[in-house]
């Protein structure tokens, strides 16, 4: 069952060059987003955002999920993620992540490394 883990979580995924900040900005794109995930995700699932400057955050469902990320989102024009790996953990998948942001002001993408994992 691992394995098809792993396949689900890169199946609700946006691909690399998907703008994650606007997929959350855009009621149509959340929409769809949301209409996909749901079957596959608790309706109250908890997102947990560790090691950033505000410290430790968490949120709870589509909703919160929405807000913590706009929150994050907002100062940058576009934000994109690309999955280097995703390692079967049993029933987790371990994704670690290259994130690339861009802030209104600049030209020049900031990069930065992350891992997420997924319950």
């Amino acid at each position: 069952m691992s394995r098809e883990n792993v396949e689900l979580v890169m199946s609700l995924w946006p691909g690399p060059n998907a703008d994650s900040a606007q997929v959350y900005r855009d009621d149509e794109m959340w929409d769809r987003w949301t209409e996909a995930a749901a079957p596959h995700v608790h309706e109250d699932y908890e997102l947990v955002t560790t090691g950033l400057p505000g410290g430790t955050t968490t949120a709870n469902g589509f909703d919160g999920d929405r807000t913590a990320r706009l929150d994050w989102f907002a100062p940058f024009a576009t934000y994109r993620q690309e999955v280097e790996e995703a390692i079967d953990c049993g029933d987790r998948v371990l994704l670690l992540v290259r994130a690339f942001g861009r802030f209104e002001w600049s030209t020049q993408e900031l990069a930065h490394t992350g891992a997420e994992v997924v319950t």
